[in-house]
C-alpha cells in the first residue's frame, strides 16, 4: 500500500463489507458505549506502527459509531482486504 494510497477501493470496500456481514453474529453490532447498532465503515485505511524506529506499520479498516463516534479497528491483512505484499507500508 503506497503512502498516497489511503481510501479504500470499491473492491476493498465490498470486501470489507463481506468480512464485517460474515464476523458479526446475528448480523448487528452493538456498541458497548451507547448501545446503538449503526455503524460505518471509515474510507481510508487506518495505520498503527510500533513506536520502535525502522518498524512496520499495520493498516486496519475502521468501523465507528454513527451516534458516539466508538470506532474499532480490524487487522486490513487479517480480514483479506490486503495481502501481506499490499500491506507493508
Amino acid at each position: 500500500m503506497s503512502e498516497d494510497r489511503r481510501r479504500l477501493t470499491e473492491e476493498e470496500n465490498q470486501k470489507a463489507m463481506a468480512f464485517l456481514n460474515e464476523k458479526i453474529a446475528g448480523g448487528a453490532l452493538e456498541c458497548e458505549i451507547c448501545k446503538e447498532d449503526k455503524f460505518v465503515l471509515i474510507d481510508d485505511f487506518l495505520v498503527v506502527h510500533s513506536l520502535r524506529k525502522d518498524t512496520d506499520r499495520y493498516p486496519y479498516i475502521g468501523i465507528m459509531c454513527n451516534t458516539c463516534g466508538n470506532t474499532k479497528m480490524l487487522s486490513a491483512l487479517m480480514s483479506g482486504i490486503l495481502s501481506l505484499v499490499e500491506g507493508r507500508i
